[in-house]
């Protein structure tokens, strides 16, 4: 008769990090924690669908997000250009009337 074992959240985050973050094989974190190796690899496998499903949907609206921001800087630097050409043009105006 098999006994299912109950692992709680914090090491099954532990466990995934081992795999995804170290860059350890499932089978070796699995024997190194003493679990099933299908076990492990079902949770390394679901927290890789999760990362790509989020990632899908984040990447559109950061893309617009940065589209906008990289606008605004654009109207900036073209702002502060143009008041340092103006700044050139006054100073060398009034040094004309110096000498």
């Amino acid at each position: 008769m098999s006994t299912m074992r109950v692992y709680t959240r914090e090491f099954r985050e532990s466990a995934v990090g081992l795999v995804l973050s170290q860059g350890l094989s499932i089978r070796v974190a699995a024997e190194d924690l003493g679990m099933p190796y299908h076990t492990l690899h079902s949770w390394v496998r679901d927290q890789r669908r999760a990362r790509r499903t989020t990632v899908v949907k984040a990447t559109p609206k950061t893309m617009v997000d940065a589209q906008a921001r990289v606008r605004e800087l654009e109207a900036e630097v073209r702002k502060l250009t143009l008041e340092k050409d103006i700044l050139k043009k006054a100073a060398a105006y009034f040094a004309r009337e110096q000498s």
